[in-house]
């Protein structure tokens, strides 16, 4: 795999606080997109905070990856512990209305955008989707 190139000015780079935050519009898996987010120097974006989430959702409109992944624990099929992809902590989520539920025991990525409220549902990483970087 080559890395990928890093993004140019024309395309759309926002800041929030002392953050600079890209919306990745290709789709790919959560995998995929993390390597990128990487090979760039940074990570998916990590949401400690409300105002966070109505930043993040003035420029996106679908379902979008961000750096959230459940914590495998292979003794618990429905573990609810996540963590953040930059290693920082788990204050904070948006969850739908009975998620995270980890359908099927793999869903174990979070993407952002679920239902017309814009609520967060963990997913299966191999999906793809454009991401928050």
């Amino acid at each position: 795999c080559q890395p990928q190139p890093l993004p140019t000015l024309e395309e759309s780079l926002h800041t929030f606080g002392n953050h600079i935050y890209f919306l990745h519009v290709e789709d790919d898996s959560w995998y995929q997109q993390h390597r990128i987010a990487r090979d760039w120097g940074g990570y998916l974006a990590s949401v400690h905070l409300q105002d966070e989430v109505h930043f993040i959702n003035t420029f996106t409109t679908s379902r979008t990856w961000i750096g959230g992944r459940r914590i495998i624990d292979w003794g618990r099929k429905n573990n609810d512990k996540f963590i953040w992809s930059d290693g920082s902590a788990w204050d904070f989520a948006k969850w739908k209305t009975g998620e995270s539920n980890n359908y099927g025991y793999d869903e174990d990525k979070v993407e952002i955008n679920y239902s017309e409220r814009k609520k967060w549902d963990d997913q299966r990483g191999s999906a793809n989707a454009p991401a928050v970087m």
